[in-house]
């Protein structure tokens, strides 16, 4: 809004504003309880934090800005994947509305691999 109304006081020409999914409310419905063993899952990687520290990677796995390398989230290396990391596949793919889009395809691509 107040980039519309600077916008509007400058008289600048400007096109209106596209809709951005981004943008809208994301239902959560997490579930109350997970049985790893019973949904044979046998481990889980859990990443938290506001300063990405890559350092304990595989050289192999990172890009030559020392970020893990990856496309839309798989890597080179078979069975390694990544979420929540900036553009990862679309503008908002390292926060709370975006990731669950990745996770999600990247759940998938885990689930064919091990069937």
């Amino acid at each position: 809004m107040m980039l519309d109304e600077a916008i509007s006081r400058s008289g600048m020409p400007a096109p209106p504003a596209e809709s951005d999914d981004a943008e809208l409310p994301f239902p959560l419905d997490p579930p109350a309880v997970v049985e790893l063993g019973s949904a044979g899952i046998g481990g889980v990687v859990w990443c938290t934090g506001f300063a990405a520290d890559f350092s304990w990677l595989a050289p192999e796995l990172l890009d030559g800005d020392g970020r893990p390398g990856h496309t839309e989230g798989a890597t080179e290396l078979p069975g390694v994947w990544c979420t929540g990391l900036r553009w990862l596949s679309h503008r908002t793919s390292g926060n709370f509305h975006g990731f669950p889009k990745d996770a999600a395809r990247i759940a998938d691509a885990v689930a064919a691999r091990l069937h």
